[in-house]
């Protein structure tokens, strides 16, 4: 458990609702949009997966 690891971890989270919302953007032709609205449920997602792995730190 490293500073490194919650980084990845908060990366990763990130980058798997970025490219969700982006697939399901497309499915009603705006991947933009719904990659803007990944980042942002990505963003919050990631930081309540490394709270919760990391608060006995």
């Amino acid at each position: 458990m490293t500073p490194a690891g919650a980084g990845t971890t908060l990366l990763t989270t990130l980058a798997v609702m970025i490219a969700a919302g982006a697939g399901l953007g497309s499915l009603v032709h705006q991947p933009i949009a719904g990659g803007l609205i990944g980042l942002f449920v990505g963003a919050v997602t990631g930081f309540v997966v490394v709270y919760k792995l990391y608060r006995d730190l």
